[in-house]
């Protein structure tokens, strides 16, 4: 434990961070063993409310095992690792970082594994999106209306996916999750920053003995058993045998200076011979790590390609996610007898706003305020952070900063990634639009065999359907709106990632060289 995360926290600090893991995990486990949501009929008839048993529960295991058990096997494998394994499996990760000492990971690997898990967590959140997807797919209304027009319709039947305390609670075992390792983090900028202030002082001690071993080698010899008289010169020897009180110049470990650090324009040391990467071709050490790495006074800059590529790739990101999220993205065609039934309604239209702003009326039976939360946390975390985050690295790229404005600005930006969902979105879309027929027929069980049977042997009858001759399916499309977001998601990931590494390196290099220059 020497010189670990724990160490460096105090008994009150170890005992509660350990807990909050432990609870987190507690928390996860307890929304697994509890139903996520459920699949409800609200019948009513000339009017008159008709109680309806659930048709299906959803749960973690359960959707696992219906999704294989439909053959819908990358999105039953995807749900199982990043919503069931690794939940878990990141929160001992997190544990045993903030446990381990630096003779088992050291101070510059356990930052990079933190900002990793930092920057992953937010893909626990897999089964949420999907069952946010199949909220909004699998909610429809069903009118016969009455011959009477005054009169309230013969049959009204409406189909909806109510959120239960399951799903409820693993929202926010997630966002637990995602702050704690924000905590883990913080400590460990907070331990590496307290080891460069002890630095500073020691250096700060060492500058005030040399200056004082200065004035006494400019002041005249004094006669031994006079008044102040010493007898050794300062900064010579501290007795017979003890060593100098003054260390040689280079032996100093120096202050850093300030300046500033562009980050496009930095001569990189440690660029990558052939991948133009920087941190590749060098022994760098993190820019918050102990210790300075071995810089020549020179290096070279990024390739003339890099530096305009990454900033354009970052600036067209932007636009493009914001364009994608207002045109449609996925369309939703229900076939068979429900698709008759429905009509015009049958074919529905989303973008990435639409959904959102439409979960809100999305269930009669659930509490208003849990389809807000939804709303909320859906709107923050998929249409504001992934729009802003690049904007800082764009500023981070550009602007002349000092070390320490540009190691917040780092902060800042990777801490909204952390929160970014646009990718987590544009993944489990695809996943779940393509499996959603499967997996809705699967849902409804044997309910319909005996109409698709019927239809079966009325080929005339079933042509009249749209799309197919059962009872019901649905076909999703994905629309113009989908592939723009994809394009924007892609700019911005590898152009953000790339900026943040450059920045990171540049930093670090900046703040080595100012320190090799203070100790010459």
């Amino acid at each position: 434990m020497q010189g670990s995360l724990a160490q460096h926290s105090s008994l009150f600090g170890r005992v509660c961070f350990t807990a909050a893991l432990g609870g987190n995990a507690i928390f996860f486990l307890y929304a697994n063993l509890h139903v996520g949501a459920t699949e409800h009929v609200l019948l009513s008839i000339g009017g008159e409310s008709v109680p309806m048993p659930g048709i299906f529960d959803f749960t973690l295991v359960g959707s696992v095992e219906q999704m294989w058990q439909s053959h819908s096997y990358p999105l039953s494998i995807i749900v199982a690792l990043m919503s069931g394994v690794w939940t878990y499996a990141k929160l001992a990760l997190v544990g045993a970082l903030f446990w381990a000492p630096p003779s088992w990971i050291s101070v510059r690997r356990r930052g990079l594994w933190l900002r990793v898990l930092d920057a992953t967590g937010k893909w626990c959140l897999v089964d949420t999106q999907m069952l946010v997807i199949m909220m909004v797919a699998l909610h429809f209304d069903i009118v016969v209306p009455s011959s009477d027009a005054g009169a309230p319709p013969l049959v009204q039947a409406q189909v909806e996916t109510t959120p239960l305390v399951g799903v409820d609670a693993f929202l926010l075992a997630t966002l637990s999750s995602i702050v704690v390792t924000h905590v883990a983090l913080y400590l460990h900028r907070t331990a590496v920053r307290a080891a460069e202030r002890e630095r500073t002082r020691g250096y700060a001690r060492e500058l005030a003995g040399a200056a004082l071993g200065m004035l006494d080698a400019t002041s005249p010899p004094r006669t031994p058993g006079t008044a102040g008289s010493s007898a050794a010169p300062t900064g010579a020897t501290n007795g017979v045998g003890a060593p100098p009180l003054l260390k040689p110049t280079n032996s100093l470990t120096p202050l850093p200076v300030g300046g500033v650090v562009r980050v496009h324009a930095t001569l990189f040391a440690s660029l990558g011979p052939c991948s133009g990467v920087p941190g590749l071709g060098g022994n760098l050490g993190d820019s918050a790590a102990v210790g300075a790495p071995h810089l020549e006074p020179l290096g070279e800059q990024l390739p003339l390609r890099v530096r305009l590529l990454v900033p354009l790739g970052l600036a067209a990101s932007v636009p493009l996610m914001l364009v994608g999220m207002v045109v449609v993205s996925f369309t939703l065609h229900v076939h068979g007898i429900v698709g008759a039934i429905l009509g015009a309604d049958a074919d529905t239209s989303y973008s990435m706003a639409s959904l959102c702003a439409a979960i809100g009326g999305i269930s009669a039976l659930a509490p208003p305020f849990v389809l807000v939360v939804f709303q909320l946390v859906l709107f923050l975390t998929a249409l504001v952070a992934p729009l802003v985050w690049p904007i800082l690295l764009l500023v981070s790229w550009y602007l002349p900063l000092r070390p320490r404005a540009l190691r917040r600005l780092l902060v800042i930006a990777e801490t909204l990634y952390a929160w970014a969902m646009l990718d987590v979105f544009v993944v489990i879309v695809a996943a779940a639009l393509l499996e959603l027929d499967q997996v809705a027929k699967f849902t409804l069980g044997h309910e319909c065999d005996g109409i698709n049977a019927a239809l079966q042997m009325a080929p005339e009858l079933g042509a009249l359907l749209p799309g197919e001759a059962s009872c019901f399916g649905v076909a999703p499309t994905l629309d113009r709106g989908y592939w723009i977001l994809v394009v924007g998601v892609i700019l911005s990931t590898l152009c953000g990632g790339y900026a943040t590494i450059a920045a990171h390196v540049a930093l670090a290099e900046h703040v080595a060289r100012a320190r090799l220059a203070a100790g010459q």
